[in-house]
């Protein structure tokens, strides 16, 4: 039996094809570099907001205006946590691999490259979603911070000086030449005021 050959027909690209052929080339051999820089980015500035919130924690004592129960100040931990996570995953991406590949193999080079491709991309996406879940919480943290009124003690210390022989005894704590020093809490007076007769 002999073998009919097959007749293909095509056309020689155009000019302008060659031109996306080439771009489509270098644009591919260049995507592990172009996400590197992404990660360099996300690094760089995660790096600079999770400085610019401890800065505003501390600089403005936001957590120390409020009293916060240990619960809530655990919540203040969870941008920072985020923070980290994201530049450890960022920081990730750009970390050299080893790559075991057959150099004379063009079918095994592209499987190579896109199992790095594939790999830094995943990598970069989580590296941005706990970047976007890390600028929400701090932000969230800072306003509910800023917008919460300061608490407020129900009781305050004050100290009287008296300078006289007119001492209360029960809450004197020091006299030394006729003056009587009386130190105690201020609590509000609950009690119905007393009609006078």
């Amino acid at each position: 039996m002999k073998e009919e050959a097959v007749r293909i027909s095509g056309q020689k690209p155009s000019a302008e094809d060659m031109r996306w052929i080439e771009y489509g080339w270098e644009t591919l051999r260049d995507s592990p570099k172009i996400l590197d820089e992404a990660a360099r980015s996300l690094v760089t500035l995660g790096s600079s907001l999770l400085t610019v919130y401890t800065l505003v924690l501390t600089l403005f004592n936001l957590s120390g205006r409020l009293d916060l129960s240990a619960g809530y100040r655990m919540l203040l931990l969870v941008p920072i946590l985020a923070w980290l996570a994201s530049i450890s995953l960022a920081a990730y991406v750009y970390y050299p691999k080893e790559i075991k590949y057959s150099r004379f193999s063009p079918s095994d080079l592209e499987e190579r490259h896109k199992d790095v491709m594939k790999g830094k991309g995943r990598l970069l996406k989580l590296a941005a979603l706990t970047f976007v879940i890390a600028l929400a919480s701090s932000s969230a943290c800072i306003v509910w911070l800023g917008t919460s009124p300061p608490q407020e003690s129900l009781q305050q210390t004050v100290t009287l000086i008296v300078k006289g022989d007119i001492c209360p005894n029960q809450t004197l704590t020091d006299i030394t030449n006729g003056t009587c020093l009386i130190s105690g809490d201020l609590v509000p007076n609950t009690r119905p005021p007393e009609e006078e007769i």
